[in-house]
């Protein structure tokens, strides 16, 4: 079998099995990252080998960024701007402050536990500071809690990806010594968030604009434009400042969704449809890149690792984030309970993997079998209990009936 051959075969296999994995999820009412995750290993090199990534080469990594690009302009384009404006202090407090909190604490117990360099453990501890909406919001979908917590908590998901990627590509920098000035490379950090946020708010509007004005003409094929736009916002973000993309894909895809467009329902319907295929076409490859003694060398710490972040750093981060809230102590507690990492942590972590081996340097295998740790413990622990979790705190809201009385006369 040639090269395109062989090819063509790992990417109708990749899509075959992540469609089964969906299917799977939908029929177990569980998250899908789960079977994602183990299909992924199944097919891969470790046990059936029927799937290696490494055919892909070097489009690998430039397959991962675009795949995430879209992911996070689909979850920008359903932002809700109101219930934003309501809760956006706790927001705010929790992608800034809260992601340090995270970033510091959990290199802190990554240190002491693993006994990792405070590189490595710094790295880790900026990779896991997203938790992502490709996980939270089916989440929330079976979890009928109340708008303020479930606008929290996707709207945390939405903004602390490209943060979280960009704080994730800093510390990287400096692990690589590849600034010569800290406070340089820190300012970048909100250089590549304005820029993305400029780029991406202008290409957005520009491309609203354009639809309301010719959206009779485009009518069959809005769907398709506002894809290729959304892309080629990302890319000339990219172009313009490395790494200032994802924030620009976030950005145009917030514009968009509060122009009031024409057709906006079936263009969200669609992005939604393409972000389920995307998550399950990268999520089977990186899965399948993964091999288990990434995971099995970290033995007992690896988890107490895992669960240092979920019931120690979590809960601080939101105690510490929410003072002085209208949130009450049920709420803070469900809170500090659902933060499944997801899709950006696991494309990132792969990508810097990548990265430091091409440098020759040691640990991106244990950071990326963590970060695999992490996502697939939280996911199963939080997507299994979450639900009873919510009704024990009495956060349940159930849907009102409405009861119409009437008399013929």
């Amino acid at each position: 079998m040639d090269s395109s051959e062989a090819l063509l075969w790992m990417t109708v296999i990749t899509i075959a099995a992540g469609i089964i994995s969906q299917i799977s999820a939908a029929f177990l009412g569980i998250p899908s990252i789960v079977p994602l995750l183990l299909i992924g290993i199944i097919i891969g090199p470790e046990i059936l080998g029927i799937l290696d990534p490494n055919l892909f080469g070097g489009g690998f990594e430039a397959i991962i960024k675009l795949c995430v690009a879209i992911i996070l302009f689909e979850a920008g384009l359903n932002l809700d701007k109101d219930e934003i404006k309501r809760d956006q202090k706790v927001i705010f407090r929790l992608i800034s402050v809260g992601s340090l909190i995270t970033l510091f604490l959990t290199a802190i117990f990554t240190k002491f536990i693993l006994g990792l360099t405070w590189s490595l453990s710094l790295l880790f501890g900026s990779l896991v500071i997203v938790t992502g909406p490709t996980v939270i919001q089916p989440l929330l979908r079976r979890i009928k809690v109340g708008s303020k917590l479930r606008n929290i908590l996707e709207s945390e998901g939405i903004f602390i990806d490209p943060i979280g990627a960009i704080i994730a590509i800093f510390v990287l920098e400096i692990v690589l010594e590849e600034s010569s000035s800290l406070i340089y490379s820190f300012m970048l950090v909100f250089v590549r968030l304005g820029i993305g946020a400029i780029i991406g708010i202008v290409g957005g509007y520009i491309i609203g604009r354009f639809i309301l004005r010719w959206s009779i003409v485009l009518e069959e094929i809005i769907e398709l434009m506002v894809l290729a736009s959304a892309l080629s916002v990302y890319a000339i973000s990219e172009s313009v400042l490395h790494e200032s993309g994802l924030m620009a894909a976030v950005a145009c895809g917030a514009v968009l969704g509060h122009m009031e467009i024409p057709e906006e329902e079936p263009l969200k319907k669609f992005k939604g449809k393409l972000s389920i295929f995307v998550i399950s076409f990268l999520f089977i490859l990186l899965a399948a890149s993964l091999k288990f003694e990434y995971i099995t060398s970290l033995g007992i710490g690896g988890l107490l690792v895992v669960f240092s972040i979920i019931f120690v750093v979590r809960p601080l981060q939101i105690f510490l984030v929410t003072w002085g809230s209208s949130l009450n102590l049920r709420e803070k507690a469900f809170l500090s309970y659902i933060s499944p990492r997801g899709i950006v942590a696991a494309s990132i972590t792969s990508i810097f993997a990548i990265e430091l081996n091409k440098r020759g340097l040691v640990g991106g295998d244990i950071i990326q079998g963590l970060v695999f740790l992490t996502i697939g413990i939280s996911v199963l622990l939080q997507g299994v209990s979450a639900n009873r979790i919510a009704g024990l705190l009495g956060l349940i809201v159930e849907k009102k009936k409405m009861i119409i009385v009437g008399a013929n006369s």
